[in-house]
């Protein structure tokens, strides 16, 4: 997936673009950038999406929804898909997101905690595993498409994978 063009001629939209995006072993991780006001202190507004520049350009949301990880090491996934791809963002707490390649095998870790302002983007074919690092942990998930028993194949992510 490639990256959008950022050209904007309205001030307000460098909120709607990442301040960096790396490729990690397995995903890739963009960081976004928060907009803070002197003016109206102890809050900061994050924009998590905006249709006019999509982070990846043929990546099209479809479907949104929140995890809630009541406990500190509650787990979701430990699958993969073959059509969807996802974007996962930190919104409240920390979490470990464990990726692994069903194919080579290569496994990896990525940390993501809210107060970072960071996305991680989970392409198809890679196993994926969330672990919630605080308690109340939320989640926020976007995909190309709802979930669908037939696009999520069981994948046991562990280190001897």
């Amino acid at each position: 997936m490639k990256e959008k063009s950022q050209e904007s001629s309205n001030p307000m939209d460098e909120y709607s673009h990442p301040i960096s995006a790396r490729n990690t072993e397995l995903g890739r991780l963009f960081i976004l950038k928060p907009r803070q006001r002197p003016e109206k202190p102890g809050r900061s507004l994050r924009v998590l999406f905006d249709s006019r520049f999509p982070l990846i350009e043929d990546f099209k949301s479809e479907y949104l929804y929140t995890v809630i990880f009541e406990k500190i090491g509650n787990q979701a996934g430990n699958h993969y898909h073959k059509v969807k791809s996802e974007l996962f963002y930190p919104i409240f707490g920390s979490f470990e997101i464990h990726m692994q390649n069903p194919q080579n095998k290569k496994h990896e870790i990525v940390e993501l905690k809210a107060e970072d302002h960071v996305a991680l983007s989970v392409r198809p074919g890679i196993a994926h595993k969330v672990i919630a690092k605080d308690r109340n942990a939320i989640l926020m998930v976007v995909a190309t498409a709802p979930n669908v028993e037939d696009d999520e194949f069981p994948y046991e992510i562990n280190s001897s994978n």
